[in-house]
């Protein structure tokens, strides 16, 4: 059975090397992270091990930028996106009979 695993922080780290390893194994992937460039470069790595991947960038604005209400809603995204995400997969899972979900946050998650 096809494994389909999605991956946040995708573009380096520790879910960078998650990916690649889990490509190796025949996996396909589905990446997420801010920085699109080092997302596309992971998934050509994945693509060579063997693996299929997709690339979702999610930008935020930096620190010293946006309006506080972007900050704010950054908050909520890294506190309630795994939550919405499980939600949205976890029938899936059970439909299947099995899953994995892997969230991977930054320094500001």
């Amino acid at each position: 059975m096809e494994r389909i695993v999605v991956v946040t922080g995708a573009s380096s780290g520790i879910g960078r090397e998650l990916a690649l390893q889990l490509a190796a194994r025949g996996d396909t992937v589905v990446l997420a992270a801010r920085r699109e460039d080092a997302l596309e470069e992971t998934a050509e790595r994945c693509r060579r091990l063997g693996g299929r991947a997709s690339v979702v960038p999610t930008d935020f604005a930096s620190i010293t930028e946006g309006s506080l209400e972007d900050h704010r809603r950054v908050v909520e995204t890294n506190l309630f996106g795994p939550i919405y995400g499980a939600r949205a997969v976890v029938p899936h899972f059970r439909e299947r009979g099995r899953g994995v979900l892997i969230n991977v946050s930054s320094i500001l998650g």
